[in-house]
């Protein structure tokens, strides 16, 4: 399935992306939000897209992932030396918007599953 090759392409460019700003000493500032905004935006979309990239795994097994990903940046900003600060609430906004993004991505895929089988149904 092509789709779902984009989907992983996309997760993968994402986890780069939010590795270079959460890591980056002095991250471009692109638009004029709050911190924890940028860390629910980032990780919604992280979670959505991981869930549809890989749709057949356990979402609680991308949930830990996910969130420890958030943990290891929270982690590494604060044992790296490199300008940036640590802070829990960051992390509790990345375990926030997991749980929002894998959850709406399971919606989407339960909407889709019934329309897919009919699809699939009727070219038969």
């Amino acid at each position: 399935m092509q789709h779902r090759a984009i989907l992983r392409l996309a997760t993968l460019l994402l986890l780069v992306v939010i590795l270079y700003f959460a890591l980056e000493p002095r991250p471009p500032k692109l638009f004029d939000w709050s911190d924890k905004t940028e860390h629910i935006l980032a990780f919604l979309a992280l979670a959505s897209c991981a869930r549809l990239a890989w749709a057949r795994a356990h979402p609680l097994l991308l949930f830990v992932l996910i969130t420890g990903f958030g943990a290891a940046i929270e982690l590494a900003q604060w044992t790296m030396g490199l300008g940036r600060q640590a802070d829990m609430k960051d992390w509790v906004a990345d375990v926030f918007a997991t749980v929002a993004g894998l959850a709406a991505a399971e919606i989407f895929l339960w909407l889709w599953r019934p329309a897919e089988a009919e699809e699939a149904a009727q070219s038969d």
